[in-house]
């Protein structure tokens, strides 16, 4: 019953067993109605065949998601409306349907009874927020998104979107409890590259054992001089705390889009200098945040503010020693900013939730 209950499980079941791509044979269909939202992002003009940017308006749908305690209505984000200057809907796109929604990222609950097996009791769907892919140029910010363009991946007036494409199946255990979480279908462990027609162009794995992090914030499109590259990040498909760990980052990976041959290659791997888990903590939480080893025998300084940026704590971190904890408990419920310091310089920067 031990080995059962050892915190050991909270390890990968299978990888890839039932893996759920977000995308319809045909994802681009032509609609006359605009649904106009205050959220609104825009193409870059740049990868748009005309030059001429888009408005991508989100299309939200209700659905009736799965909870632990129940059922509840939502508005869901299935996908994006293209509009042009004069607000034509050129061509919609949706990464998933209402029927997926509720078989996708899942969340199980099970219980051991008094004859030692796993029971359900519950199962809950977390929502699904399409990649957004922020584009940075010279002339381009994050206003602009890189998720729909028509010259990013080749020279044709067709459009493309980058897909993501759900699956894994991970579980949770705390030691010594008679209860667990299993994750299925809960993490972005690739993404595909598809066209207007439904063909996929590329396909992007996030590697054995790993998946792209679900933080909208951390996906990119970078182009400078000549040269194109997406910049993604890379976690472990290995739950160690609740819902957040998806949320975790090891390493980034930048692959450089070459219309030239055809391909998009990794290039470069660079690491965050430090993670956190979980970011977002319970109470009784221990928030542990793990250093790589680049610089370890440099003393270090981590500083927790307020939203506000008032001065909550500071923890020094000797050299040669990579891991400090910080107790939830010393902190009052709301977001908190992590910052790592070396010689009074800003090395990295996380953000925490505490409920």
């Amino acid at each position: 019953m031990k080995a059962i209950l050892r915190k050991g499980m909270a390890a990968c079941a299978a990888l890839l067993m039932g893996a759920n791509v977000m995308a319809q044979e045909n994802v681009f269909v032509e609609k006359e109605n605009i649904e106009f939202s205050r959220y609104f992002y825009f193409t870059p003009s740049e990868m748009m065949a005309d030059k001429t940017s888009r408005l991508l308006l989100p299309i939200y749908e209700k659905i009736e998601l799965n909870y632990s305690w129940g059922t509840q209505v939502q508005n869901c984000l299935l996908g994006f409306q293209i509009v042009n200057k004069d607000l034509e809907v050129e061509r919609e796109i949706k990464f998933i349907t209402a029927e997926e929604y509720n078989n996708t990222r899942l969340k199980i609950s099970e219980q051991l009874d008094i004859d030692g097996k796993w029971v359900e009791i519950s199962r809950e769907t977390s929502p699904i927020w399409p990649e957004k892919f922020w584009y940075y140029s010279i002339d381009s910010r994050s206003e602009t998104m890189g998720i729909i363009s028509q010259t990013l991946f080749n020279d044709d007036d067709k459009y493309e979107a980058i897909v993501p494409v759900y699956g894994g199946e991970v579980i949770y255990q705390r030691e010594d409890e008679g209860t667990r979480f299993i994750y299925k279908n809960y993490a972005i462990t690739a993404l595909k590259i598809i066209d207007e027609n439904g063909t996929t162009l590329y396909t992007l794995e996030a590697g054995e054992g790993k998946h792209f992090s679900n933080n909208e914030e951390d996906c990119s499109i970078v182009r400078i001089a000549d040269k194109t590259y997406i910049v993604l990040p890379i976690g472990n498909l290995i739950a160690d705390g609740y819902d957040s760990w998806t949320d975790n980052i090891e390493s980034w990976h930048w692959y450089e889009i070459c219309k030239e041959t055809n391909s998009i290659n990794i290039v470069r791997e660079t690491r965050a200098a430090m993670n956190i888990a979980p970011t977002i903590a319970d109470r009784d939480a221990q928030i542990t945040i793990t250093l790589n080893d680049d610089n370890s025998n440099v003393a270090r300084e981590l500083v927790v503010t307020g939203v506000n940026g008032q001065l909550v704590g500071r923890r020094d971190i000797p050299a040669g020693e990579n891991s400090v904890q910080i107790p939830a408990s010393m902190l009052r419920s709301g977001m908190y900013n992590f910052t790592l310091q070396q010689k009074g310089q800003v090395v990295d920067n996380g953000k925490v939730i505490v409920k």
